[in-house]
Parts: C-alpha cells; sequence; structure tokens
C-alpha cells in the first residue's frame, strides 16, 4: 500500500521541550492518521525533526505502507537521508542508523524537501502536543472523530508521560518484574525498552560498538565500563564501546528507559 506521510519537529528553545508531528494520507488523500508526539526531557531541532521521520515510518508500517513518499521541511534532514549530506553529529548519527534501517523494510521510499507553507498540517500537531506536554491525535476512526482530539491518559499525578501511548501501556503492563522488550530491530542496531521496580538490578552483556539510554521515568545508576552514572528522567546517554552493563533502580522508585544498542 502506498501511503503519502508529512512529518515536522520543533523546540521551543532549542534546546527545550519538543515535539514532533505526523500526518498520514493514502494514494487517495484519505487521511488515517495524525497525530503529535511529546519529546520528554530537552531535544534540538534537528532531533526533533528526526523524531518525527523515525514516528512517521514506524506508524507506516502499522498501517500496512510498502511504498513510502515522505515530505519533511528540514532541508538538513532530507539531504541526510539521501546521502547529498554527511551526518557529523554523534547524535544525530544514532538518529540516522534507525531512520535508515527502517527505511530498508520497506519496498520503497523517497523522502523530499517542501516548504513549510507545505506543511502546516504536521506543523500544527508538533505545536499541539507541546501545547499540552503529551501525545496527542493518532489513528483516524472510520467515524471520522477529530483526528487531532487529545488521547485520554491514565498516568497518576508525578508520572512522566511516556514518548508514546504504545510505550506507556507496556511500561505499565511490565508488572512486579523487570521487563526487557524488544521495540524495534534492523541490521546493526536494536533499540529496546527497559523497565525496574523499586529494589532490582539488571545486567545487559554483549559486544557493542556503542550504546544510547533514554531515561523516561524514575530515577537510578547505570555502570558501563569504568563509567558509572546517575539516571533521571529526561537524561539522554551515549555510551562508547561495551560488553557490559548494569543498571540499578534508586530506593522508592521504578526506571523506566530506552536503550539503543549499534553493533
Amino acid at each position: 500500500m502506498r501511503l503519502r506521510i508529512w512529518t515536522d519537529g520543533g523546540s521551543r528553545g532549542n534546546p527545550g521541550p519538543a515535539g514532533a508531528g505526523v500526518v498520514i494520507c493514502d494514494a487517495e488523500g484519505e487521511m488515517l492518521f495524525s497525530g503529535g508526539f511529546f519529546i520528554v526531557g530537552e531535544a534540538t531541532n534537528n532531533v526533533a525533526e528526526y523524531e518525527g521521520i523515525l514516528r512517521g515510518l514506524v506508524t507506516a508500517k502499522d498501517l500496512g505502507g510498502t511504498q513510502l513518499d515522505i515530505f519533511c521541511d528540514s532541508d538538513l534532514l532530507v539531504k541526510q537521508v539521501n546521502g547529498q549530506y554527511r551526518v557529523k553529529n554523534a547524535h544525530l548519527k544514532i538518529y540516522h542508523r534507525q531512520v535508515m534501517d527502517l527505511i530498508n523494510q520497506f519496498e520503497q521510499v523517497t523522502v523530499k524537501h517542501v516548504y513549510r507553507d507545505d506543511n502546516t498540517a504536521a506543523d500544527a500537531m508538533v505545536n499541539k502536543a507541546l501545547d499540552a506536554r503529551a501525545d496527542v491525535g493518532g489513528k483516524v476512526s472510520e467515524d471520522k472523530k477529530d483526528p487531532a482530539a487529545e488521547k485520554k491518559t491514565t498516568d497518576k499525578p508525578g508520572d512522566v508521560i511516556l514518548q508514546s501511548a504504545d510505550l506507556r501501556e507496556k511500561a505499565d503492563g511490565c508488572g512486579g518484574e523487570p521487563c526487557r522488550e524488544v521495540l524495534s530491530k534492523g541490521k546493526s542496531l536494536i533499540s529496546e525498552l527497559l523497565c525496574l521496580q523499586p529494589g532490582r538490578q539488571m545486567q545487559i552483556e554483549g559486544n557493542w560498538s556503542e550504546a544510547t539510554i533514554t531515561v523516561l521515568r524514575g530515577r537510578g545508576v547505570i555502570e558501563a565500563g569504568r563509567e558509572k552514572q546517575v539516571l533521571k528522567v529526561g537524561v539522554w546517554l551515549l555510551l562508547g564501546p561495551v560488553d557490559k552493563i548494569d543498571l540499578t533502580t534508586h530506593a522508592g522508585e521504578s526506571l523506566v528507559l530506552t536503550m539503543t544498542l549499534n553493533k
């Protein structure tokens, strides 16, 4: 199935609170998805733009898309994805590899630059997510309800809202046991969701050239080689070559994070 996808991302402060927007239509122009994603912590405009295309690719796969036409108003992102520009920033390199791994899972993908005036729908979803400080919208229902309507959540007071309803559901479903679930897997990258309850530990072993950690909820400590760092909500870490990672939760708090490992 051919899909047309508009993506956008923005940061208020650069870096600062950030969000991503995705709008997806089928080949006949029927809207299938209109959503905004709030990014936990702080992010730059470029990171938010990459979050947008990542969310678009993941959603397109969920919708059954096989051939994608993607439109984005970030000239940098478009040229990096199309191989016209090198990716020099270490943080963006991780995002770029994730995007390319996902692109390779479709039959055909084109990524084209459009001007901001031609990307207003996705831009609007970015701002809705930032204003709400939560994910908004989603799949367009058959009864054509407003696609920009906010999703209702059941987060407890003080909880940090996870980066998507799907992640939140997975995290909350871990119960009382440590949880480690694969979110996506490519040729060289694997992304996982990890949940640890208070007082629990987890050890991850393997030969990885680098690892990135994003903390979504709670506090704890991470040890990798000689490095030992405190983890808290919004922290993003890039670790060098690792063969073992030890995670420990802070007393009285669970720890939820995403981890991307690169071979």
